[in-house]
């Protein structure tokens, strides 16, 4: 319930400063996230990790390789 009322909070505060133009997209899709994640509790190499997750995944039909990932975005455009 915690997390809801945090996203709930985050996504308002974002709606917010984008609407009365108190920053730019960048900071407040970067910051406004991390600093709600940081007050739930989580730490920077969890929240590194969700980062990854939401961007890079793996899959068994492409096997990854050396450490290196693919983008989820070039497999569906590949036919993955």
């Amino acid at each position: 319930m915690t997390l809801t009322i945090a996203a709930y909070g985050m996504i308002l505060l974002i709606v917010y400063l984008l609407i009365r133009e108190k920053c730019s997209l960048a900071p407040v899709f970067i910051l406004v996230p991390v600093a709600a994640a940081l007050c739930c509790g989580f730490s920077m190499t969890e929240i590194a990790g969700f980062v990854a997750q939401g961007i890079w995944y793996e899959d068994e039909e492409y096997k990854l390789t050396k450490g290196t990932l693919r983008c989820r975005y070039v497999q569906q455009e590949m036919g993955g």
